[in-house]
């Protein structure tokens, strides 16, 4: 499993090393964010979530282990499950890295919503992917989609 524009548990020190948040002795991942990382005050959550697709495939470049996961999908041919990205056209970088194997088996997880607007979504993917053979699944059905997990 990849974080393919970081997540709130991978954290960048000062020095530009990438590690996970761990769960401490009394306090929970979720716990310990926004609090200071002892002797790193520089140390920072690795995500990459607002721009166009060239400004997060710099991102993705400046950091070993964003760099790291897109060469690991573009370079796999086992099927995949992308969970949590609407590959639009900020996502160019990761649909034509999805797109370097189109005989993999895909499946792309979509929140719930109108029949209308899940078949918009749906097409404007199939339009974007070029791979045999797509799927996709509700989100909230596996545990990371749970409607519980969410921000209102």
């Amino acid at each position: 499993m990849y974080f393919l524009h970081g997540a709130l548990h991978l954290i960048v020190s000062g020095a530009g090393v990438t590690w996970k948040l761990r769960r401490g002795a009394i306090q929970s991942v979720l716990d310990q964010f926004g609090e200071p990382i002892d002797g790193d005050p520089q140390a920072r959550p690795l995500l990459v979530t607002e721009g166009t697709a060239r400004d997060k495939l710099r991102a993705i470049d400046g950091n070993v282990y964003l760099a790291h996961a897109l060469r690991r999908l573009r370079s796999t041919e086992l099927p995949l499950v992308v969970f949590g990205s609407s590959l639009g056209a900020q996502d160019d970088h990761l649909v034509d890295a999805i797109n370097e194997h189109p005989h993999r088996a895909v499946a792309i997880s979509l929140l719930p919503g109108t029949q209308r607007a899940l078949a918009a979504r749906q097409a404007d993917i199939y339009a974007r992917l070029e791979t045999d053979e797509l799927w996709f699944f509700d989100a909230t059905t596996h545990p990371l989609g749970h409607p519980s997990l969410r921000v209102s």
